[in-house]
């Protein structure tokens, strides 16, 4: 289970634990991850769409002179979370709350079910923060 010792022998999470493991549906009634017909269908193939075109070497380039710089100011992880609230996720289709939200509910569904992984909790918390390159 996901509460035992990992092969290593130390406690905490393996991929066994998830193997199995597939929600049903989301907060609004919908299948997790459908690409066919979700509510949001047009906007999230568009999405993709248009990530794969840009996606060249070219862009990549731009993309990492862009961002590498590290000039954009400096900012609290409670500041970007905050942030955004500006963003919802085109290339989710099912979910259009605002990040944050998301962030929060992902961290707070981890710590039910694995109320001794801090480290899990803090991760699902922090694991979209990149997304604020989308702004």
């Amino acid at each position: 289970s996901d509460k035992e010792s990992s092969p290593e022998g130390n406690k905490g999470l393996s991929l066994e634990a998830f193997h199995d493991w597939k929600p049903e549906e989301n907060a609004f009634g919908d299948t997790f991850r459908n690409y066919e017909d979700s509510k949001r269908q047009e906007v999230v193939q568009r999405t993709y769409y248009t990530m794969h075109q840009k996606q060249t070497v070219e862009f990549g380039e731009k993309t990492r002179e862009q961002w590498l710089k590290f000039n954009k100011g400096e900012f609290t992880i409670m500041e970007m979370i905050d942030v955004l609230d500006n963003l919802v996720d085109d290339s989710d289709p099912d979910n259009d709350l605002p990040n944050s939200i998301h962030d929060f509910q992902t961290a707070e569904r981890i710590r039910a079910q694995w109320p001794d992984h801090d480290w899990f909790h803090l991760v699902g918390l922090l694991h979209d923060i990149g997304k604020v390159l989308a702004l």
